[in-house]
């Protein structure tokens, strides 16, 4: 099913902001694109000096970072659109490609090939303050895709070797992940239960990794690539309902509510009844703790 068509011709990185809108960089025309979850499309930002943007990334604060290859630079877009250069050929970029961001919100960026330069198949690390080092020495062919699961083990794939490694979080070790339904692989990302989704340029197709390694295809895509790939969140649940808030004899409280899913939780709490956050901390994770202790003043016994 195409998303969108207009708008997004030489589509190469993709990258989702907290809003859930989609940014696409096109290296044919220097122009990143914003699509929105309905699928409204709208210019971004336009570099109209490079034509060929890569990855992408999105930072705790909105901001969008892109690789340009040919000029050997990072750009960084406000949430506005405002261009600047993050870093540059004098920072260590060797035909940089993917973009991940770590926890601690320091910039991973994979070099790609680059005969007789000292970075050339590494992959760097870029502290806020724009402070490099580097992460990994890959040893691949072309490291291309770049990807962080929840554990903060890093991930990076070659082009060229149809391989993925994975990386401890400090870069000292690397282990062999997977090299099965892998044909050129670029872009690579996790979805919400921890696969790993490898987007293959040679056959075109997206292959599934469990966490164990264990690989299947996705899906058969029919694009001329694809070249990278963004898994999108899905859409928060409903505030849970409280149906019933009873006070028993003594200092107890017990509190039943069930979950958009039908799931039905019983509560019981002994001692302060005013302390309505410790009381929310022990609900379980689903729904949105807030509306729920707004709620229950509502019905708080007096």
């Amino acid at each position: 099913m195409d998303f969108v068509t207009e708008d997004v011709s030489g589509a190469n990185g993709l990258a989702l902001d907290s809003h859930g809108n989609l940014f696409v960089a096109s290296w044919e025309r220097g122009l990143i694109t914003k699509i929105t979850a309905e699928g409204t499309t709208t210019p971004f930002a336009i570099v109209p000096d490079d034509t060929f943007m890569q990855g992408l990334a999105i930072d705790q604060q909105d901001n969008l970072f892109a690789t340009s290859a040919r000029k050997n630079l990072i750009y960084k877009f406000t949430r506005e659109g405002t261009r600047s250069e993050f870093a540059s050929f004098s920072d260590g970029l060797a035909n940089p490609t993917a973009l991940c961001f770590d926890r601690q919100g320091n910039l991973l960026v994979s070099n790609g090939k680059a005969d007789g330069h000292a970075f050339s198949s590494t992959i760097l690390k870029f502290a806020p303050d724009g402070t490099f080092s580097v992460f990994a020495h890959t040893g691949m062919g072309y490291t291309f895709g770049l990807a962080i699961d929840n554990q903060g083990f890093v991930y990076a794939g070659d082009l060229h070797g149809d391989v993925v490694k994975k990386y401890s979080a400090d870069g000292l070790s690397s282990w062999h992940f997977a090299d099965t339904h892998m044909d050129d692989p670029a872009g690579i990302a996790f979805d919400s239960a921890g696969n790993l989704l490898v987007a293959n340029f040679g056959d075109h197709t997206i292959a599934s990794f469990t966490p164990e390694g264990v690989g299947s295809y996705f899906a058969t895509t029919g694009l001329g690539g694809p070249n990278f790939i963004a898994v999108a969140k899905a859409s928060p649940s409903a505030a849970p309902s409280i149906i019933n808030v009873e006070l028993r004899e003594g200092p107890a409280l017990q509190l039943e509510w069930s979950s958009q899913d039908g799931q039905t939780f019983t509560l019981e709490r002994s001692g302060n009844l005013t302390d309505w956050e410790t009381i929310a901390t022990a609900l379980p994770a689903t729904g949105t703790r807030t509306t729920y202790i707004d709620r229950s003043f509502s019905t708080r016994p007096r």
